[in-house]
């Protein structure tokens, strides 16, 4: 599919800009014609310079795009959280145009261990392979630790199962010097293979699996300490040695003051130099409002992610900051304040800007009537979720952000 890139400077999505994807995009034309596209789109002058570079480039190399946020990022509620969220849609798009990564990052948030999705949903995405399934007894980590910070724990007999896609399989864990335990990794049902974790002060070990095929493969991973070690793992990764990587690195619960923790290996593995990015999609807040966090501290933990982001690689990651819609959620006057600070935060990281809760007209009635909001109980359909989206929302915030990328 190709889009008409938008004009630098273009503020708003409006006449003749959106007659331009009127015979490219069904979606985008439908949206058009009930009037659902309205002002909150800012894109600065000189916007995406470093990002289609890399992305133009994917054919002979890797172009990497993380998405840091919260539940929305992550997909709730979504029918399959990793080819229906926005973030999986605009991964779609993206490989379809300019080459296939892999499916990027699987983390443990996407575990009956550490999502805080209904028990039906949960269910549904472990049915359909989009939540790893889990045997025996895992606890969650207490941190928001390396790639989606998101970490999980056992200490005994355990297997989690990951289904990625690439010709690369990455599987990160922590080391430490409390006992560790060591872990076996089978793929594609093959011989287990034995994996020693490395004692000693704390770090991110990552353990790669080349010379795959580039489809599907089913990754499970299991405790092999000895009684007491206690086995960390954050998750597992699907890559390609060309194409464009979308890491969806959405947490459920997550807040800017977690992804601007000093924390060790966080921030660094999420756009930060341990794991750089060519783009970063931010999308936090909400849960911020539901804590009360005022918005200078919000804005103060923003900066902090921000500046940590574009002290990697001279400054070459381009941002887009995405401020949800709030729906029906909690403290709207808080995210009001968000939201009338979140211009300033663009435009002082040079970033694009996507506010959905202006978009949205600051009214869940008004989303509603699109069916853009989710079943909690059966994910995809439009339901009468408070904040959290059905395929039609997440198709929707996708419609908004994909030309963006694609420009």
């Amino acid at each position: 599919m190709t889009y008409t890139p938008i004009p630098q400077g273009t503020e708003n999505w409006d006449v003749p800009v959106n007659a331009a994807f009127t015979s490219q995009d069904a979606r985008i034309t439908e949206l058009e014609d009930t009037g659902s596209i309205s002002p909150g789109v800012f894109i600065p002058p000189g916007w995406g310079q470093f990002w289609r570079a890399k992305r133009n480039a994917s054919a002979f190399a890797t172009s990497r795009i993380i998405a840091a946020g919260d539940s929305l990022t992550e997909g709730y509620y979504a029918s399959n959280t990793i080819t229906d969220s926005w973030a999986g849609l605009v991964r779609t798009n993206l490989q379809n145009a300019y080459g296939d990564g892999g499916s990027g990052l699987f983390s443990t948030s996407r575990t009956d261990v550490v999502s805080t999705a209904t028990a039906g949903a949960v269910a549904a995405w472990e049915a359909n392979g989009s939540f790893a399934t889990t045997t025996g007894v895992w606890t969650l980590g207490p941190q928001y630790f390396g790639p989606g910070v998101s970490f999980m724990t056992s200490s005994a007999a355990a297997t989690a199962t990951f289904n990625v896609r690439g010709s690369l399989v990455k599987i990160y864990n922590i080391t430490g010097s409390a006992p560790r335990a060591n872990f076996t990794y089978s793929i594609d049902v093959g011989a287990p293979v034995g994996v020693t974790v490395t004692p000693g002060p704390t770090a991110i070990q990552t353990t790669t699996v080349g010379s795959l095929s580039p489809g599907n493969h089913q990754v499970v991973i299991a405790w092999n300490g000895a009684p007491a070690d206690v086995l960390y793992l954050i998750g597992v990764a699907g890559e390609n040695n060309t194409g464009v990587i979308v890491d969806n690195a959405g947490r459920a619960g997550i807040t800017s003051t977690n992804w601007s923790s000093s924390v060790p290996f966080g921030t660094a593995y999420n756009g930060g130099p341990s794991l750089p990015a060519d783009l970063v999609i931010c999308s936090l807040g909400l849960n911020d409002a539901a804590q009360s966090i005022v918005d200078s501290t919000w804005v103060q933990n923003m900066g902090t992610y921000l500046n940590n982001v574009k002290s990697t690689n001279n400054g070459e990651t381009d941002i887009i900051l995405v401020l949800m819609h709030d729906g029906n959620f909690t403290n709207p006057q808080i995210y009001a304040n968000y939201s009338s600070r979140i211009k300033d935060l663009a435009e002082n990281y040079s970033a694009a800007l996507v506010n959905l809760w202006a978009i949205g007209r600051n009214s869940w009635d008004y989303w509603n009537s699109f069916g853009y909001w989710g079943n909690a109980t059966t994910p995809g359909p439009s339901g009468t979720d408070n904040v959290h989206l059905s395929d039609a929302g997440h198709a929707y915030v996708s419609s908004i952000i994909t030309p963006i990328v694609m420009s």
